[in-house]
């Protein structure tokens, strides 16, 4: 049987870069392909963060990596570490049963560095697989 919640040792920088590898697990906890993958990123009270509610990920691997950046890991508390939660819902195939579901969470610590604060000016937006969000003419979107 798999655990419910991973917590992750390394501990993100504020409004930097967090990198976070999706696994989802069968009973015997190996590692499967997710037929659905989508991830929502919270704080420890379940307040949503940077809009990432129910994010679809396209085509989901077996280790999916998430890149979390940016106003993903702004804090506005004045502590030294922040924790954040991550969690993903996925469905897989097992013993030949389609639409297995699997939910698991990743906790996380961000450091809260001196210096740093308010919201970020502009930063390009990517979406659910680290891909760049652009317009209809192909430039990026950016947030602020």
């Amino acid at each position: 049987m798999t655990e419910a919640v991973t917590i992750l040792n390394e501990v993100a920088g504020e409004r930097s870069r967090y990198r976070v590898l999706l696994e989802v697990k069968d009973l015997d906890g190996n590692v499967v392909q997710p037929s659905s993958l989508k991830w929502t990123l919270t704080d420890r009270a379940g307040t949503v963060i940077n809009n990432r509610l129910d994010q679809v990920v396209t085509n989901p691997q077996a280790a999916h990596p998430l890149i979390l950046y940016g106003a993903d890991l702004q804090i506005s508390e004045s502590t030294a570490n922040v924790e954040r939660v991550l969690l993903i819902e996925a469905t897989y195939t097992e013993s030949g049963t389609a639409g297995m579901p699997y939910n698991h969470e990743y906790r996380f610590l961000i450091r809260n560095y001196v210096g740093i604060s308010g919201s970020p000016s502009s930063e390009q937006l990517l979406d659910a697989d680290g891909n760049p969000i652009t317009d209809a003419d192909g430039n990026p979107i950016t947030a602020g």
